[in-house]
């Protein structure tokens, strides 16, 4: 396991998450019930990749 390669998916997923953020935003006026269940989802995906990101990162910083 390259850990950099998993920072950097991590990176890859986070940055698809907000592309998927920003198209849920563009029809949340339409149904808000719905789409504020999506948007909370997508913000706890955000916080556990950012956790995961953390964890790679010191992981690294031991390692090297």
């Amino acid at each position: 396991m390259n850990i950099n390669n998993e920072i950097e998916e991590v990176d890859d997923l986070q940055d698809k998450l907000k592309v998927q953020q920003d198209m849920i935003l563009d029809r949340y006026k339409n149904n808000p019930e719905k789409y504020g269940e999506l948007l909370t989802e997508i913000v706890s995906i955000d916080d556990d990749l950012q956790l995961l990101r953390e964890e790679f990162e010191k992981i690294k910083d031991e390692i090297c």
